[in-house]
């Protein structure tokens, strides 16, 4: 049990200081949206602030999501995956010993959905163990 919290401890530590010493994303500029419908010019004349306003709010979610999705790409970059394309979607495999085998290895690969959720639950219980550790008792 105490070897698999240290092991645990050990791989969230390793993962903390990946991202703490990972190079900051670029910032780039948000490229202008371009709206793939026709427009009249009855509804430019009548709404060219609206239009202009839901463009340029378009434009910087849409800046921030790919920000988003390059950090999350360089972390799971920086913990030793790869990035390969498996019918049209992106996997981020690592190649894995297999215990008792010196020739044996084994690719896994995983979603960022996945590799994030999986992320997610070894931290909550880390958090438990912890927690549990320091209140024996339960109280």
């Amino acid at each position: 049990m105490m070897r698999t919290a240290v092991g645990l401890l050990a791989c969230l530590g390793a993962g903390a200081l990946a991202t703490v010493f990972a190079d900051p994303p670029p910032s780039a500029p948000p490229a202008p949206a371009a709206s793939s419908a026709p427009v009249t010019p009855a509804q430019s004349a009548a709404t060219p602030a609206a239009s202009a306003t839901e463009a340029n709010a378009a434009a910087k979610s849409e800046a921030a999501a790919q920000v988003a999705e390059d950090a999350q790409e360089k972390h799971f970059l920086s913990e030793g995956y790869r990035l390969e394309m498996h019918h049209g979607e992106k996997m981020f495999c690592r190649r894995e010993d297999t215990l008792g085998s010196r020739l044996g290895s084994k690719n896994y690969c995983s979603t960022a959905e996945q590799l994030t959720a999986t992320e997610r639950a070894a931290q909550r219980a880390m958090d438990r163990s912890t927690w549990q550790q320091n209140n024996p008792s339960g109280k």
